[in-house]
């Protein structure tokens, strides 16, 4: 079955080349409910900053996926949904559960009730870059407003890029649509004191199945954080987008794979989601 396109999008499926490019449908602005969160310290600050082509405040980003808690619980009576956790994901260090057995809607839902957004492929891409600068010796501080020390940056990174046994994988809030010959990219940012999605005509990118390089990926992907034409290597296998597909990044035994192609209504119980808040109080 082939994806439903908004009505909105129909018109950038039809354009051709030669013709003015359609404006952009006007994306609704994000409501998040309040949050509180529970332990700052599980969280690692992403500084305020340009990524891409916005403006961001500072991020807390969550250091595991989400996990079954009070505040889910609480959600899940809310909604009558009912979240469990349905992954583990062990290593020397750490063992922990997470939620997963969620759609891509599903996931970004259960962190909108949470008040939480979700990592897009530029702030994946910023965040997986902060965890490698900080085991090289930048300090990085955690939610408390104190530094995370190096062996738990080196986990955090681990759990999301090491190639090893169990697989994990968590969804990230990028959707591609079919435009002309190229793409249009929907994605979260922030603006003015507030959450909303853009939708414009995705930077020219590398569009075939291929290994690339995670630093290449890291240091010279295009403003909406997928890698550029021409990217090589062997570290990190990429997946291009698809008409209809949402983005997500993962891990297994053989590889690590940044997957832009993927069908938004796929499902693991090994597919999760990482939770995204806006900073509260004062320094770092």
């Amino acid at each position: 079955m082939s994806p439903r396109i908004p009505r909105d999008l129909i018109k950038h499926l039809e354009w051709k080349p030669g013709q003015e490019p359609p404006t952009p449908p006007r994306e609704d602005p994000v409501h998040l409910s309040p949050t509180t969160i529970a332990n700052p310290a599980t969280y690692i600050l992403l500084p305020e900053g340009k990524y891409g082509k916005y403006d961001y405040p500072d991020l807390l980003i969550g250091m595991q996926r989400l996990s079954y808690n009070a505040e889910v619980e609480a959600v899940n009576t809310r909604k009558s949904w009912e979240w469990k956790n349905t992954a583990k994901d062990a290593a020397s260090a750490h063992t922990y559960d997470f939620i997963g057995n969620m759609n891509h809607q599903q996931a970004i839902e259960l962190n909108r009730e949470l008040g939480n957004i979700t990592l897009s492929t530029v702030l994946g891409r910023e965040f997986v870059k902060l965890l490698r600068e900080g085991i090289d010796g930048r300090i990085m501080y955690g939610g408390d407003r104190n530094p995370v020390v190096r062996e738990k940056l080196i986990e955090v990174y681990n759990d999301m890029t090491e190639k090893r046994d169990p697989w994990r994988s968590e969804w990230f809030d990028t959707k591609f649509t079919a435009r002309g010959e190229g793409f249009d990219v929907t994605y979260p940012i922030f603006k003015n004191d507030g959450w909303e999605y853009v939708t414009e005509e995705l930077e020219e990118h590398l569009k075939e199945k291929k290994c690339i390089n995670m630093n290449d990926w890291l240091l010279h992907s295009n403003l909406h954080g997928l890698p550029r034409p021409g990217s090589t290597g062997s570290d990190l296998y990429y997946w291009p987008p698809s008409n209809g597909s949402v983005a997500r990044f993962g891990a297994y035994s053989d590889w690590s794979r940044l997957g832009c192609g993927g069908y938004p209504a796929g499902r693991s119980a090994s597919l999760g989601v990482r939770a995204v808040a806006k900073k509260t109080g004062g320094a770092p």
